[in-house]
């Protein structure tokens, strides 16, 4: 009897999470063979995080950087570094014209939800806030304790409301976390030289590494833990149009899966003829 029910149950969690199975994240990127933001073409497409397969979307005249996804437009900002404006970029590969001039370029840019504001960090070593309709920048601390060299581009990444940032300090790959005030620093968390060449991007669960190199065929996904900053090495990324670095990176949340209502129908029929056969075991027994 105990068997027939272990079998019930698990063909009753198999029909209530029909088609909620593991999926890959689709990871946004923007992609060139240049390692600052002076290109004059950028490849928009996406990378799948299980494979490493990269589909080009578009390709968009100029240097384009930092990507980061607003849940309430339904698109992306982005920013055309050598103009120093702000776009925003939709899933399917359409740029903006300028919604207004930043004046910085920006080495790396996140959108937080909690206060529908663009965070983002300078190449001339400030953070600062970006004002989402007409780029206006504000700065935040002229001196957050890290000095920035290339490459330029997508290295903030919001994550439970920590801004967790790859950067190049001094020469030196470091990972670490900024904050959203004036008195706000950069707090290391670790140095690796793989921080020099990479863009973050996460699901909220997640943090991934999307990691550039000068040479074709060693650009690669990373998964990091935000605690350490150990990053583990995933698929190597490979795909038509794929530049050798990357400079801004994005994850666009997928939508949770409904419970199958065919399959509900069913898991109560199971249900209703498990509680039958132990009530027919009750009479026997009695």
């Amino acid at each position: 009897m105990r068997k027939h029910l272990a079998t019930l149950l698990a063909a009753m969690a198999s029909m209530i999470f029909a088609g909620a199975e593991a999926r890959a994240e689709n990871i946004y990127v923007l992609t060139n063979n240049v390692d600052d933001l002076n290109g004059t073409v950028t490849d928009f497409g996406r990378i799948d995080s299980v494979t490493g397969v990269y589909s080009s979307i578009a390709s968009l005249t100029g240097a384009i950087g930092n990507l980061t996804w607003n849940p309430t437009a339904g698109n992306f900002f982005a920013t055309a570094a050598n103009a120093a404006t702000l776009r925003t970029l939709s899933t399917t590969g359409t740029l903006s014209n300028s919604i207004g001039n930043i004046g910085q370029t920006v080495y790396g840019m996140a959108y937080r939800t909690a206060d529908s504001t663009i965070y983002a960090y300078s190449y001339s070593d400030r953070t600062a806030t970006i004002d989402s309709s007409n780029g206006s920048w504000t700065t935040l601390n002229g001196s957050p304790g890290l000095s920035t060299n290339r490459l330029v581009g997508g290295r903030y990444s919001i994550m439970n409301d920590a801004i967790y940032m790859a950067a190049t300090g001094s020469g030196v790959g470091r990972f670490g976390t900024m904050g959203y005030t004036a008195s706000s620093t950069f707090q290391e968390i670790t140095t690796n030289s793989l921080y020099v060449n990479m863009v973050l991007a996460n699901d909220g669960t997640t943090m991934y590494g999307i990691y550039g190199n000068p040479t074709a065929g060693l650009q690669q996904l990373y998964t990091i833990d935000v605690n350490t900053g150990v990053a583990t090495a995933g698929a190597f990324i490979t795909g038509t149009g794929l530049g050798t670095f990357f400079h801004g990176a994005a994850i666009v949340p997928e939508a949770v899966p409904e419970i199958d209502p065919a399959g509900m129908g069913s898991v109560l029929a199971l249900v209703g003829g498990a509680f039958g056969l132990l009530e027919r075991r009750r009479r026997v027994v009695a």
